[in-house]
């Protein structure tokens, strides 16, 4: 089956944002994109508008919810030929388990596949390796619009100890979503931005790849309704319980 640059770039996002991918690699799994390339011209376009930030903390995300996304093409607009489905399984303070499937259009869906993350931002499980974070729920509650925080981090992977990095997690402040996030258009968001080192199976304890992504979330979803990385945007497109 022919596949198409915007399904390459939706199957990358899938595996490389918020969840990057749960299975472990292979000695024939292509290596992880360098997120050092050039923006996208999608990139340019603006996903909210500044604003206050609400007195309320972020609302809990609900199990049962399902959530779609899809790509930005290089126009602003949709690329409705794939869309990705998260759907919340479990809830337990602030961790969250979910399945997370790709859907082709007119195709039969991927098997979905089940991921964890913490604050619906920080993965739990990265290329089959484990990640555990020190203090982050303190970190993140301790976060005011403009100001970072740095997380330890210690990952576990097959044929290596585990070994400690640190994580950075960018509070860049409040706004209401612009139209183009066409699923939650003028809703009220927190702007996150997480750089997450990892390793690979072929390097593991050595840190030579880097989850940089920028999420708006949802102040009354408590789930990210967008997903930006220097390779593609990703937007809600519906939400349904």
């Amino acid at each position: 089956m022919k596949l198409s640059a915007s399904f390459n770039l939706s199957l990358l996002l899938a595996c490389l944002t918020v969840t990057a991918c749960d299975r472990p690699e292979t000695s024939k799994a292509k290596a992880a994109p360098d997120f050092r390339a050039e923006p996208r011209p999608e990139a340019a376009l603006a996903l909210y508008r500044k604003a206050e930030c609400a007195d309320a903390a972020l609302a809990s995300p609900k199990a049962g919810q399902s959530f779609d996304y899809l790509l930005l093409a290089s126009d602003g607009k949709p690329d409705r030929s794939m869309a990705r489905r998260q759907t919340l399984r479990a809830v337990s303070g602030d961790l969250v388990d979910y399945s997370e499937a790709l859907i082709p259009v007119g195709k039969d869906s991927f098997p979905p596949e089940p991921r964890q993350v913490r604050m619906g931002i920080l993965p739990t499980t990265i290329l089959g390796g484990s990640v555990r974070y020190e203090g982050a729920a303190a970190a993140m509650e301790g976060l005011r619009p403009g100001t970072s925080a740095e997380i330890p981090i210690t990952e576990t992977r097959a044929g290596s100890p585990p070994k400690p990095a640190v994580a950075t997690l960018t509070f860049v402040g409040c706004g209401l979503s612009e139209p183009i996030v066409v699923g939650a258009a003028n809703e009220p968001v927190r702007v996150f931005h997480v750089k997450l080192p990892y390793s690979t199976s072929e390097k593991p304890g050595e840190f030579t790849r880097m989850i940089d992504t920028e999420f708006l979330v949802s102040q009354s979803r408590g789930w990210p309704i967008a997903e930006r990385t220097p390779s593609g945007t990703l937007v809600l497109v519906a939400n349904a319980e």
